[in-house]
């Protein structure tokens, strides 16, 4: 089910399925990609409670092997709306016997978005409702179109960042090993800088990792005519970049993550997957991250 919330010349548009933003318009402007199947059927789906993929899309979890899908669950997953105003909007997901194939733990999940006249907010909160410690990443996958508008071009846009990057940058790799990451794909050229120019050359491999990412805020800027996004993060230790390698599709995701995909060194241990967060009995974690229109 849709549910729709706005402030002033802002309107957004969440979906249960997977307490999804699958719309955002701004001054009749769509920043949120369409989900095109011919491309990627996603917008900005939830990643939980895995972010990227496991190695052989398996982990072991006290003692015990689960089959997790990558990005995990949350996804595909059909959210409760909890709160709605005008402007924002909660979502809940709860453990269940069906999670519970995939990921032991008792849980709650509640991703909330607020929209305001200039972009919208989104924070990921997680509740441990379990008696033990839970393990678990979360992260976002937010596609924007690029170009934004009819006479412009996805290599007309750079990403800015608030901070020299040194990363390291890593490609995943999807055609052989199903999205981990190999410690020989690291992209040294791009390391030690502060802006990428965007070129679907970039994105041949999959995503583009940046690991311990530095800056809190970035920018997705058509260097033409100096419009665009900025990107604001809380809480979150990497970024993926990434669009559909070799479709020449017009958007661009930013991901922010709190863990990474496996690297093909990997043990099968989920508590020791890059990243990976712990949260006591009863206890919340919560990180965010803010658009705001250029």
């Amino acid at each position: 089910m849709l549910y729709k919330i706005t402030c002033g010349n802002s309107l957004a548009e969440i979906n249960t399925m997977g307490g999804e933003l699958v719309s955002f318009i701004r001054d009749d402007v769509e920043y949120i990609w369409s989900g095109n199947p011919e491309y990627w059927s996603g917008h900005a789906p939830v990643l939980f409670p895995t972010v990227g993929a496991l190695k052989n899309r398996e982990t072991e979890i006290n003692g015990k092997v689960y089959q997790m899908k990558k990005h995990g669950f949350a996804r595909k997953s059909e959210f409760e709306m909890i709160e709605l105003t005008k402007d924002s909007a909660s979502f809940l997901l709860k453990s269940s016997d069906e999670t519970k194939i995939s990921y032991p733990f008792d849980f709650e999940l509640i991703v909330k978005y607020t929209i305001f006249n200039n972009g919208f907010n989104t924070e990921y909160k997680v509740i441990n409702t379990d008696h033990v410690e839970m393990l678990f990443g979360i992260g976002g996958h937010i596609g924007f179109n690029c170009p934004l508008v009819a006479d412009a071009q996805f290599t007309d846009y750079t990403i800015e960042f608030e901070e020299v990057e040194n990363g390291p940058f890593y490609y995943t790799r999807t055609e052989d090993s199903d999205g981990v990451i190999h410690y020989e794909d690291r992209v040294k050229s791009l390391e030690g800088k502060k802006a990428i120019q965007l070129d679907y050359s970039l994105f041949d491999k999959d995503v583009l990792v940046i690991d311990k990412i530095k800056s809190k805020t970035l920018n997705l800027i058509n260097k033409k005519n100096n419009r665009g996004i900025k990107f604001i993060m809380n809480g979150f230790s990497s970024i993926g970049l990434w669009t559909p390698p070799l479709k020449k599709a017009p958007f661009i995701c930013i991901e922010p993550w709190t863990v990474n995909p496996d690297f093909s060194t990997n043990s099968k241990q989920f508590s020791e997957k890059p990243n990976v967060s712990s949260l006591s009995p009863n206890k919340e974690f919560t990180v965010s991250y803010k658009v705001e229109i250029i």
